[in-house]
């Protein structure tokens, strides 16, 4: 009985590290509802005409849902904000500010299916690296 009650106390303290040592990847909601929000606007005005106003695209413009997110599954968000910054919109990269930019990717994870949370998700690059895309 003893040896079982050590056991049940060393399971809990391992599950109670864990818990501590969870970054900022294993955490919900890494965007709030209001970035997605403002995301959308942009996507709206600077994306949509390409992409698509469902994110679906079409042939000559990749859509950012279904195969996207499969393309960008377990990508740090830093590549992901890094390459919007660079390359998009098509007609004018790296046009955008951090802040829509950063927007646009909580959109995109809003619309692959990940839910909002009580914090906006970062513009620091190095917290954005330290995150994973996960559809």
């Amino acid at each position: 009985m003893r040896q079982g009650m050590m056991i049940v106390a060393a399971l809990a303290g391992l599950m109670g590290a864990g818990a501590v040592m969870a970054g900022p990847d294993t955490q919900p909601g890494r965007y709030t509802a209001e970035q997605a929000a403002h995301g959308a606007q942009v996507y709206a005005q600077a994306c949509a005409m390409c992409h698509k106003a469902d994110l679906a695209g079409d042939f000559d413009t990749p859509a950012l849902v279904g195969r996207f997110a499969r393309n960008w599954a377990g990508g740090d968000l830093a590549s992901l904000a890094g390459y919007l910054h660079r390359a998009m919109p098509a007609f004018a990269p790296g046009s955008l500010s951090a802040a829509d930019n950063i927007a646009i990717v909580a959109y995109l994870l809003q619309a692959n299916g990940e839910p909002a949370g009580p914090r906006p998700l970062p513009e620091d690059p190095a917290a954005l690296k330290a995150m994973r895309f996960k559809p």
